[in-house]
């Protein structure tokens, strides 16, 4: 497993499209595609990238599967 979570919360500022997700669904999980086309990536490997999370396209077999994200509600108070 590469990344952990992310939280989608609301902007403190007015809405910016840049900053919104095209939920993609894949079987069980999702893909989310935000500005530009790119997709929210956790990624793996080496510091500075380990445990952190991007938006981009995935360039190769290996990284495919890094924009796949299972999907858990929970509740904020």
């Amino acid at each position: 497993m590469t990344g952990k979570k992310v939280i989608q919360t609301l902007p403190e500022k007015i809405k910016d499209l840049r900053i919104e997700w095209e939920v993609i669904r894949d079987g069980f999980q999702v893909k989310l595609r935000g500005f530009g086309g790119k997709y929210l990536r956790a990624n793996g490997g080496m510091p500075p990238w380990r445990n952190k999370v991007t938006h981009d396209n995935p360039y190769s077999g290996s990284t495919l599967n890094w924009i796949l994200w299972n999907v858990e509600p929970i509740d904020v108070p």
